[in-house]
């Protein structure tokens, strides 16, 4: 129910389904499989115009005066806009229903766990047009963002 947020208790009403590290390494398995692609898509096809749009994206992470809420809305609209890069409407849906759950972790993630984990090695990647490296920073993004949640929820 409502992509597992809720559990229905008969009778009773609903209750926050708590969230499992199972859960969250499933999901940020199915998040590297298309972020990757989106990243290396996008070092492949880029023009200089999208690989400014999408450092202009991020810009907020850079800005010591930045709110939490403001660097968490780029990093979304960021994820979103690599994808819709890939020109693939499936991989733009699938992302943005994976988007919508990663999001609200992160929410809760960055408010407990200090440290924000930036894309600049993904931008350099893809700027030089290199799709390999591109491919290899985003899984290090994904998998220090999964390692982030795995020790907020796993304690």
């Amino acid at each position: 129910m409502q992509d597992k947020w809720l559990s229905r208790i008969r009778r009773k009403g609903f209750l926050v389904t708590p969230i499992s590290v199972r859960d969250i390494v499933d999901m940020y398995q199915y998040r590297k499989v298309l972020e990757c692609f989106a990243a290396e898509r996008a070092a492949q096809t880029a023009g200089s115009e999208q690989i400014s749009e999408l450092r202009g994206l991020v810009a907020p992470e850079n800005d010591p005066e930045a709110e939490l809420a403001d660097i968490l809305r780029a990093n979304e609209v960021f994820h979103r806009r690599l994808s819709e890069m890939t020109g693939n409407e499936r991989v733009v849906s699938q992302l943005s229903l994976t988007l919508a759950y990663v999001t609200r972790l992160d929410t809760l993630c960055t408010q407990t766990v200090p440290g924000w984990i930036g894309h600049s090695d993904i931008l350099r990647a893809i700027g030089a047009h290199q799709p390999a490296d591109a491919r290899r920073a985003m899984e290090v993004h994904i998998d220090d963002s999964r390692d982030k949640m795995i020790k907020l929820f796993g304690s």
